[in-house]
């Protein structure tokens, strides 16, 4: 798990984002993305003694989660057009199991709004 705390604390103490990266074992992408958005929303030490990381992830990134940007509506709108060709151009058996299942699962990030439709791709592939 991300060391959230430990990274602002290194951070505010002035120790390099590559100290920081060899410290807290995580990619320098994660520790400058916790950075910078500490720095947005103004998050600054000392932070509450009870706060644990996982409260910190979510406040740092709680905004980013919920909001579900257009591009990946658009995606999700031309991923469910291309299965739409492939399921309807071969009949399910031609699609092997382990295709079928994978698909099942990369229909997850498939916003509610299209689940009915989704639904119905799954059960035509006999996954659901």
């Amino acid at each position: 798990m991300t060391q959230y705390r430990e990274i602002l604390r290194l951070h505010s103490q002035g120790i390099s984002q590559r100290n920081i990266v060899v410290s807290c074992a995580c990619s320098r992408n994660t520790v400058s993305k916790i950075i910078l958005r500490a720095e947005e929303l103004g998050i600054t030490l000392p932070l509450e003694k009870d706060l644990t990381d996982g409260e910190l992830r979510q406040r740092l990134f709680a905004e980013v989660e919920k909001q579900p940007s257009e591009n990946n509506e658009l995606a999700s709108d031309q991923f469910i057009g291309f299965l739409k060709k492939i399921i309807d151009s071969v009949t399910v058996n031609e699609i092997p199991i382990e295709l079928r299942s994978l698909i099942a699962k990369l229909f997850n990030w498939i916003p509610i709004s299209q689940y009915e439709q989704v639904q119905r791709l799954l059960v035509k592939l006999n996954t659901v």
